[in-house]
């Protein structure tokens, strides 16, 4: 059987086999240091909601065919772990962001002391250390 599943930027159609597989993979990804394949095809049974032994068929392509609701199974656990990636990586850059503007603001915090406790030279050829700090954060970004 052929699915229409693309994978990345080629246009090859995959069969629904290796596709089923290649999902079950997916699902259970990362595989932890020490964790047994057996363990991960257990944990890949569990999110699908399909029995251990089919589950090892289907992981190893040795199913005669595939049940359309195996298949929707699937990859509705594999819609559920895109999802809960794409949530985890919003959360990681949210908390980023929030970091930077903290760094930022210290960085800030600290030219308006040095500038403040440090003589600035009279001669205008030097900055304040504390200036050039604050200038450098307030460069734009490109």
């Amino acid at each position: 059987m052929i699915s229409e599943k693309h994978s990345g930027c080629e246009e090859k159609p995959v069969s629904v086999e290796v596709e089923a597989s290649s999902l079950l993979r997916e699902i259970v990804a990362p595989q932890q240091p020490g964790e047994s394949v057996k363990a991960l095809i257990g944990r890949a049974a569990r999110r699908t909601g399909i029995e251990f032994g089919r589950v090892k068929r289907l992981w190893y392509s040795e199913a005669k065919a595939i049940l359309a609701s195996e298949m929707d199974a699937i990859r509705s656990a594999a819609a559920r772990k895109a999802c809960e990636a794409s949530s985890d990586l919003r959360s990681q850059h949210q908390d980023v962001a929030r970091r930077i503007a903290e760094l930022e603001k210290l960085v800030l915090d600290l030219g308006a002391k040095l500038d403040r406790s440090l003589p600035h030279v009279a001669s205008g050829q030097h900055d304040a250390p504390g200036a050039r700090a604050v200038r450098e954060v307030q460069a734009p970004r490109m």
